[in-house]
């Protein structure tokens, strides 16, 4: 009677998953909609030898419920069954010794299809489910607890295969890690930086383990978390009298971007970092190492503004990058040369009043010739820095700032210079 009833609610199930979700325009069409897939797998648990280890998962005795569940192997070791028109069969069951022990051990299972298999299923499945639930407990349980995870992921992820649920595993291990992750990068304290930490040490930990199912999103997660701690390090944790560690944010950017190229808050932060981050670095005062990380700066921002020509702080940056160019070309001129530049500055602000896209070419066209013509690099590198705050969309002129930059950089560096 319990077999036949388990059939049937299985059956009813099945029906239901195939209708779709019971709705209340849809309960209204005079059908009977069966019990849910929890309900009928807590009734086929509870009349088998999954029993014990049921009821102590639901009582949250994890490691219990793992122990108490009965040995198992895979789908494809499954020995024999008999066949199901022979199990119909009226007296099969009495004469079977197979069959009557099945039934002894596993009522709730004795009519259902392929029932070794519906059996070695749940057993995988409530093991693979108190493997995830200890991996979640060891996440949150402090020091050591990612190790422990990482342990409890690995097992059930290889449960998994017995049953051919490993892809589904693996997705619901993805989901405790960006969840996991989500929470700590919420954390805004004092404590941030550790949380980032321990958020980027999950992510790192799992992206090996989960293969490529879980490599996208593990990857754009690791790049956002890795930006995020690039500014907490860069700049935020000043806010909490800490004191900020250039380097490290500049490493973190870095990754992040190395990780996801599309990234504007990876870029544009990591181009911050690069030019407000000067001064307070050893061995950043001479002039070649400022523009080296200047021209650097100006690669970024032209890649970032090969996607998005428009967006509004790629510019905002851009012009705090070209002021720190001008800063220096200033630094580098002559007494009288500095006040000729100065002489030219509101003639420059009225002609820029105008067509700004027009005024960009002309002062392109200007730098050409002071660059090609006169071997005027610095003069030229004036001309493109008001050029390319004219009009920062112009791949043009950013491209000639940059052409410009690395030969005044080449210079430079030349022996004497």
């Amino acid at each position: 009677m319990l077999a036949e009833t388990v059939a049937r609610l299985d059956a009813d199930r099945t029906a239901t998953a195939a209708a779709g979700p019971a709705t209340s325009a849809g309960a209204s069409d005079g059908r009977e909609y069966g019990p849910g897939e929890h309900t009928v797998r807590a009734v086929r648990c509870a009349f088998s030898e999954l029993a014990l280890s049921f009821t102590l998962f639901g009582h949250h005795r994890f490691e219990q419920a793992l122990r108490a569940l009965p040995a198992h192997t895979a789908l494809n070791d499954l020995p024999p069954d008999c066949p199901e028109p022979d199990r119909a069969l009226p007296g099969h069951t009495e004469s079977c010794p197979h069959c009557r022990e099945f039934l002894r051990l596993n009522p709730a299972y004795a009519c259902l299809p392929q029932r070794r298999a519906r059996l070695l299923q749940d057993t995988v499945d409530l093991a693979v489910r108190a493997r995830l639930a200890l991996a979640r407990a060891a996440l949150t349980g402090g020091d050591g607890g990612l190790e422990r995870a990482y342990e409890e992921w690995a097992e059930a992820i290889a449960v998994s295969g017995r049953a051919a649920m490993t892809v589904r595993t693996k997705m619901a291990v993805l989901r405790m890690v960006l969840g996991r992750a989500d929470a700590l990068s919420d954390e805004d304290s004092v404590r941030r930086g550790s949380c980032l930490d321990e958020a980027i040490s999950i992510v790192e930990r799992a992206l090996p383990l989960l293969g490529p199912p879980g490599r996208q999103p593990l990857s754009a997660k690791l790049s956002e978390l890795l930006a995020v701690r690039g500014v907490w390090g860069g700049y935020g944790c000043a806010e909490y009298d800490i004191r900020p560690d250039m380097v490290r944010a500049e490493a973190d950017l870095r990754r992040a971007l190395e990780l996801n190229p599309e990234s504007v808050y990876a870029r544009d932060n990591l181009v911050r970092v690069l030019v407000f981050g000067l001064d307070p670095r050893p061995g950043t005062g001479s002039r070649v190492h400022k523009l080296t990380v200047l021209l650097e700066a100006f690669r970024l921002l032209h890649g970032g503004l090969e996607r998005l020509p428009t967006h509004a702080r790629y510019w905002e940056t851009l012009g705090d990058a070209l002021e720190d160019l001008e800063s220096l070309l200033l630094g580098g001129l002559s007494s009288q040369r500095l006040l000729d530049h100065l002489v030219q500055v509101p003639d420059e602000v009225e002609r820029a009043q105008g067509d700004a896209a027009a005024r960009a070419r002309e002062l392109l066209e200007e730098a050409r010739r002071l660059r090609d013509a006169q071997g005027d690099t610095a003069g030229a590198l004036h001309l493109l820095a008001r050029a390319t705050r004219a009009h920062p969309s112009n791949a043009d002129v950013r491209l000639e700032l940059l052409r410009t930059t690395e030969q005044r950089l080449n210079e430079l560096c030349e022996p004497g210079a």
